[in-house]
């Protein structure tokens, strides 16, 4: 299936850019472990993407529709890049959330020269008694925006709220 593909190429060390064929539906989220370009190639992914290696690129062509329907978590990865597409979150109080209870649909933890651009991030929050967030840029992280949308709905009572799109 392409999930078993997408962990395939990323287990491939000669591979340098892994191309999307075809739509991914994850079970459980892919860990990117080294230096590598994702081009989703017109397609989506959905499930979460935890990026750990430094100089991870994950990208599409400009005029595509290419959509991550999940999170993306970049923790101690430095000189990320996610470019050219729609990051969709929908927040239903079933997730893990940290030790603040605070959710995001883009996480930059730990991690130095993220770059952010051309992406709309979409988060819809149901009544999850979590904080949400659309990019949280944590824990002394660098990050750069640029031409980028970030949206935040509200589904939520008053306590469980926190407003704000970018979180540092």
């Amino acid at each position: 299936d392409d999930e078993e593909a997408l962990n395939g190429a990323l287990a491939d060390t000669e591979l340098t850019v892994i191309k999307l064929a075809g739509d991914v539906q994850l079970t459980e989220a892919v860990v990117v472990a080294r230096a590598v370009t994702i081009d989703l190639n017109g397609y989506d992914i959905t499930g979460n993407i935890n990026v750990t290696a430094a100089d991870v690129t994950i990208t599409a062509p400009e005029t595509s529709d290419s959509a991550i329907n999940g999170i993306v978590t970049v923790t101690n990865a430095d000189d990320f890049t996610l470019s050219n597409v729609t990051v969709n979150y929908t927040v239903t109080g079933e997730e893990e959330a940290d030790s603040l209870k605070i959710m995001g649909a883009v996480v930059i933890d730990g991690s130095e020269n993220a770059t952010i651009d051309n992406v709309t991030v979409n988060v819809t929050a149901n009544n999850s008694g979590l904080n949400v967030v659309s990019v949280w840029v944590k824990n002394d992280s660098t990050a750069t925006i640029s031409d980028s949308t970030i949206d935040l709905e509200f589904r939520a009572t008053e306590e469980n709220r926190t407003q704000g799109q970018v979180v540092r």
